[in-house]
C-alpha cells in the first residue's frame, strides 16, 4: 500500500513492456482495466503507445479509456498519459472528461495530455474558467503546446492581471515567439506591480536589448528608476552589458542618485568597462578610459 513502492513497481512493468512487447501484450490481455491490475495495466498501455506512437494498436486505447474508470487514481493517471502518448486526437474528448476527476494528479495530467494532442478548445476554457491558479498555469502551459497563438493571446491578458503567479506563467509563454512578438508580449510585463514579474521579463527580454529597437530599450532604461531595486540592479546589469555610449551616459547618470548599495556595485562594474566608440569620438577621447 506504499505508493513510492507501487510507483517503483509500475515503473518496472513499463520499462519491463518497452524490453518485451509482446510478452506485455499477452499480460494485458489478461487483466480488467477496472480492477486491482489496472495501474499496472495502463503503465503496460503507456509504454507500449510510446514505443509503437501514433501506429499504437486499437487495442491499447481501448484498454486505456476504460482504465479511466477505474478506482485507482494512479491507473486513471497512467491511462491517461498512455492514450496522449498514442498520439490519437481522436481521445482528446474522451481525455476532456478527466478534467473533473476527483483527484488533482489526474486532472493535471488530462490537462497535460490535452495539450500535447492540441486540444486548444477546452485548455483554453479552462484557463478562462478555472480559479485554481496552479491548473491555470499547466493549462496555459499546455495551451501554449496546442495552440501558440491562442495562448498568447490569453497570456497577454494575464500579465495584466495582479495574480504575480499567473503573471509570470503568461511570461514564460510570451517568450516563445520570435522576433517583434516576443519582444511586444514582454514589454507588457514590465508594467506589472509585482517585483518579480517585471524582473522575470528583463531577464528573458536581456538577450534582445542590443538589437530590439529604441523603444525595448527606452523600456528597459525605464527600469533604472523602479521602486524595487532588485528591478534597478538587474536593469543595470543589461544595459551594461550592451556597453553603447548610450547606455554609459544613462548608467552614469543613474548612479549620482543611486543609494541600494548592491545597484551602485552593478553601476560601477558596468561604468568601469570602455564603451565602443562611436564615429564622432574621435582621437580626442583617446585618454578616457569611460571610468569614474
Amino acid at each position: 500500500n506504499d505508493p513510492r513502492v507501487a510507483e517503483a513497481a509500475t515503473a518496472a512493468v513499463g520499462t519491463l513492456a518497452v524490453r518485451h512487447p509482446e510478452a506485455a501484450r499477452a499480460l494485458l490481455g489478461a487483466l480488467d482495466p477496472t480492477a486491482e491490475h489496472a495501474a499496472a495495466g495502463a503503465a503496460i498501455v503507456a509504454a507500449l503507445a510510446s514505443r509503437e506512437g501514433a501506429a499504437a494498436r486499437e487495442d491499447l486505447v481501448s484498454f486505456g479509456e476504460r482504465a479511466l474508470r477505474s478506482a485507482d487514481a494512479r491507473a486513471r493517471r497512467l491511462a491517461i498519459e498512455a492514450l496522449a502518448a498514442s498520439g490519437d486526437a481522436s481521445v482528446a474528448d474522451t481525455i476532456a472528461l478527466s478534467l473533473a476527476d476527483e483527484e488533482r494528479d489526474v486532472r493535471l495530467s488530462a490537462v497535460r495530455a490535452l495539450g500535447a494532442l492540441g486540444a486548444a478548445g477546452p485548455l483554453r476554457a479552462l484557463v478562462r474558467e478555472s480559479s485554481d491558479e496552479e491548473t491555470v498555469s499547466v493549462a496555459l502551459r499546455a495551451l501554449s503546446a496546442a495552440d501558440l497563438a491562442t495562448a498568447l493571446e490569453v497570456a497577454r491578458e494575464l500579465v495584466r492581471g495582479s495574480d504575480a503567479a499567473l503573471a509570470s506563467t503568461a511570461v514564460e509563454v510570451l517568450s516563445r515567439p520570435p522576433g517583434a512578438e516576443r519582444a511586444r508580449g514582454l514589454l507588457l510585463a514590465l508594467e506589472h506591480a509585482d517585483k518579480d514579474v517585471v524582473a522575470l521579463a528583463l531577464a528573458e527580454l536581456g538577450p534582445d536589448i542590443a538589437g530590439a529597437g529604441e523603444e525595448v530599450f527606452a523600456r528597459v532604461a525605464d527600469c533604472l528608476t523602479h521602486p524595487a531595486w532588485e528591478v534597478r540592479r538587474l536593469a543595470s546589469e543589461l544595459l551594461g552589458q550592451g556597453r553603447s555610449p548610450e547606455a554609459h551616459a544613462l548608467l552614469r547618470a543613474r548612479l549620482e542618485h543611486e543609494l541600494e548599495p548592491a545597484v551602485r556595485e552593478v553601476l560601477q562594474g558596468a561604468l568601469s568597462i570602455r564603451p565602443p566608440r562611436g564615429p564622432a569620438d574621435g582621437a580626442s577621447q583617446s585618454g578616457d578610459d569611460g571610468s569614474d
